[in-house]
């Protein structure tokens, strides 16, 4: 509405109590006027309704407590909350916000004393609802000998991030950023993992099953024959089975982003570009059989690989797929993108790779005698099992 607030504190001697607040209209004519003992330090934030919260560390002498917040509008001027840690005698505000709902966020530092420069000095988040009731409170303490310092405070709604950095004896600096969700959630699932091992779930079919994947979280997709497509969105607890274009027996699944995957097996590719919602057949491979598909790092050109050395490639994310002339008869059991290249890995322990799709080339010859069958790139190296 162009309406202006400013708070302003006394300039000289002691005690510096003397504070409140302004409001000017667009045109620069003050409205009203409210005062307020505080000290030091002071935070504003205009609520949705003509009013404003405005907060000082609060001084009953020299040495500040803890903060005091107050609202003011035309025709109220009251205490509306403290800013502290149980325990702690000294706290400051850095930042303060009001969300579209009027629930008031607040964020900054508290201390055992007002001197602490130890452990004792940590980040301080409070939430407050319109009426004052503390909603919500998240702290932050580094380790080490430090003392936390409140930079900026995002608004949100319900979810805030805060910005800071822990100051260290010999004046280093830690910066830190923190999400703190103040949302009410529903008590969280049991947790299915055990504390050693192993436990069985259920997947609610007999099929075997040959490859498992999961995008994110708790999304995860097994494959396995006769068609068999399996998703879960709880870490396994229940799995839902998916249709599929053909019976083939899958051997791998994989995504190459939230939307984007594919499945290969015995004489199919299947694409999805839905999240897994819809499966389509994008190529056929007759009587062979692919084992393992990967990717270049953005995704557009894809590699599968499989039996008597067949080698598939797609630049358009998958759409269309060519082959790429064999080097061996022996089965390619693993495919991964590494130092600008495709590399496949299968039987008698060759290594196989090809940069421009058009034939591969021996990297090495058998190792041992050892059939690969998997391979990993982590760290910057390749590892085959």
């Amino acid at each position: 509405a162009g309406n202006i607030y400013v708070e302003f504190q006394n300039a000289g001697g002691y005690p510096i109590s003397s504070a409140g607040i302004i409001k000017y209209n667009s045109a620069g004519s003050p409205q009203w006027e409210h005062g307020v003992v505080g000290n030091g330090n002071p935070s504003i934030a205009a609520d949705n309704n003509g009013g404003v919260y405005i907060a000082y560390d609060y001084s009953s002498g020299f040495f500040p407590g803890n903060a005091k917040i107050y609202h003011f509008s035309q025709s109220d001027s009251s205490f509306f909350g403290e800013f502290s840690y149980p325990g702690n005698t000294y706290s400051t505000i850095n930042r303060m916000n009001v969300d579209p709902a009027g629930f008031l966020a607040v964020s900054g530092r508290s201390s055992a004393t007002y001197s602490s420069s130890g452990t004792e000095g940590m980040y301080l988040f409070s939430e407050f609802s319109p009426t004052s009731e503390l909603t919500g409170t998240a702290t932050y303490s580094s380790p080490g000998e430090s003392y936390e310092i409140a930079e900026y405070l995002f608004e949100g709604n319900g979810t805030y991030i805060g910005v800071g950095y822990s100051g260290k004896a010999n004046y280093k600096r830690i910066s830190w950023i923190s999400k703190i969700n103040v949302v009410p959630n529903p008590p969280p699932p049991p947790n299915p993992e055990p504390a050693v091992g192993w436990v069985t779930q259920t997947s609610g079919t007999n099929v075997n099953l040959k490859s498992v994947w999961f995008k994110r979280g708790t999304e995860g997709w097994v494959v396995g024959d006769g068609g068999t497509i399996l998703r879960t969105t709880d870490a396994g607890q229940i799995w839902t089975s998916f249709s599929s274009p053909v019976s083939d027996d899958f051997k791998e699944i994989k995504f190459f982003s939230d939307t984007l995957g594919f499945i290969v097996g015995a004489g199919s590719i299947l694409r999805t570009s839905d999240k897994g919602a819809t499966w389509t057949q994008v190529s056929q491979t007759g009587n062979l059989t692919l084992y393992a598909i990967t990717s270049s790092p953005n995704a557009d050109t894809l590699v599968a690989v499989g039996s008597e050395g067949l080698g598939k490639f797609s630049t358009d994310s998958g759409l269309n797929w060519s082959n790429i002339p064999s080097a061996t008869s022996g089965t390619l059991r693993d495919v991964d993108y590494f130092q600008n290249a495709f590399f496949a890995v299968g039987d008698l322990g060759s290594i196989y790779a090809t940069q421009l799709l058009n034939g591969w080339y021996q990297r090495s010859g058998s190792l041992l005698g050892q059939d690969s069958r998997s391979s990993n790139v982590v760290d910057g190296k390749m590892y085959l099992y």
